[in-house]
Formats: structure tokens, C-alpha cells, sequence
């Protein structure tokens, strides 16, 4: 009985929330020469309405650098490079996306060294 009493006071004093927040992203990378990689991290977020919040991109990413067992060697920062929007294109006839969606894109580049290694 105590624990109904509990779990009651709960949904009673309960406080809805909404979130903003990345909506997707990718990070690769291309070997320019020797040991060096030009390195992209792509982050999207929502920009429309309904980011309530005003959720911005990050002023720098970092990327983090690990050895073929999983050891940490270092990490390197990338600055934000601004943000442009990007257009939602759906493929699918059956679909139709809402004129209130809004899609933006941050472009995060670096160069990284790799230390040589015979592990990767």
C-alpha cells in the first residue's frame, strides 16, 4: 500500500520536459600524405520551432585519438566553422515533411598527425 501512496506522490509531482537537441551527424576521414588525415565531423541539429530552447552548436569539438587496444594517445580540438541550412529532401512519394522542419549543419575539419605504429 505504501509503495502505491509512493508511486502516486510521484506522477502527481511529476514535471513534463522537452528536449532540443542533434538530430544526427558523421565523422570520417581521408589520409592526405604520410601520416596525416584531413579529419570531417558533420553535425545536424533542429533549427525550427520547435528547438525551444535555442540550441546552438558547440564552439569547438573535440576528437579523440586511440591505438589498436583501445588506449587513449590525445585529442584534438576543432573550431566551429558556422553553420548553413540544410534543404529535406524525401524520397519516398508516400511522404511529405512538415513545412516547419529545420535542418542545419556544422562542418567541423582538422588535419591530424598519427604517431607511427605497427598496430593501425
Amino acid at each position: 500500500m505504501r509503495s502505491l501512496v509512493a508511486i502516486g506522490l510521484c506522477l502527481l509531482l511529476s514535471i513534463p520536459s522537452t528536449a532540443t537537441h542533434i538530430i544526427g551527424g558523421e565523422l570520417y576521414y581521408d589520409h592526405v600524405a604520410g601520416d596525416q588525415f584531413a579529419v570531417t565531423l558533420k553535425i545536424y541539429r533542429d533549427c525550427g520551432f520547435n528547438n525551444t530552447n535555442g540550441t546552438g552548436f558547440d564552439p569547438s569539438v573535440e576528437i579523440g585519438v586511440f591505438d589498436d587496444q583501445g588506449g587513449y594517445l590525445f585529442s584534438e580540438f576543432f573550431t566551429f566553422p558556422g553553420a548553413t541550412q540544410v534543404p529535406v529532401v524525401l524520397n519516398n512519394p508516400c511522404l511529405v515533411a512538415p513545412s516547419t522542419i529545420c535542418v542545419e549543419e556544422a562542418e567541423y575539419t582538422g588535419l591530424i598527425t598519427l604517431p607511427s605504429g605497427t598496430g593501425g
